[in-house]
């Protein structure tokens, strides 16, 4: 009698977790963070500007944002778009 060999390879878990903004910032940048998530939905690219415009907040927060979000590896630097541009880690 034969046995079956099993030859079945298991697919490795590449799926990343998003990052759990709630717990990582505050409720109110937490806020903005998914307001952004929003505008610019899976790969888009943005800049500071649009930052400024879609959460409607000063020049001298939208650096800060994109810094602290940065850090927390919610979004990511894009290259080939000029400077200053991210776009959210899938």
């Amino acid at each position: 009698m034969t046995e079956k060999v099993d030859i079945e390879i298991k697919k490795p878990d590449i799926e990343y977790a998003k990052p759990d903004i709630e717990k990582m910032f505050q409720p109110k940048t937490a806020s903005h963070i998914r307001k952004l998530r929003e505008a610019f939905p899976g790969l888009a690219i943005f800049g500071r500007a649009d930052v400024m415009e879609v959460i409607d907040i000063k020049p001298s927060r939208a650096p800060e944002l994109l810094k602290e979000t940065t850090e927390h590896r919610v979004i990511e630097p894009v290259s080939g778009h000029g400077k200053g541009k991210y776009r959210f880690r899938e």
